[in-house]
């Protein structure tokens, strides 16, 4: 994962979040950071966006 990801959490759009979780996930066991950013991100989201949703139901 990107060092600087969590630094451009408050900067990034959400379907750029999105696009990192979806490209992410394969990864995201092999990689504690970005579960950690994945993890934050959904606890500091007062609403997630239906698509992510349809997302992590899939995989």
């Amino acid at each position: 994962m990107n060092p600087f990801l969590p630094n451009l959490k408050p900067y990034l759009f959400y379907f750029q979040i999105e696009h990192i979780i979806n490209n992410g996930l394969g990864t995201m066991q092999i990689s504690p950071d970005l579960t950690k950013f994945v993890d934050d991100f959904i606890d500091d989201t007062p609403r997630l966006n239906d698509n992510l949703i349809r997302l992590f139901h899939r995989k």
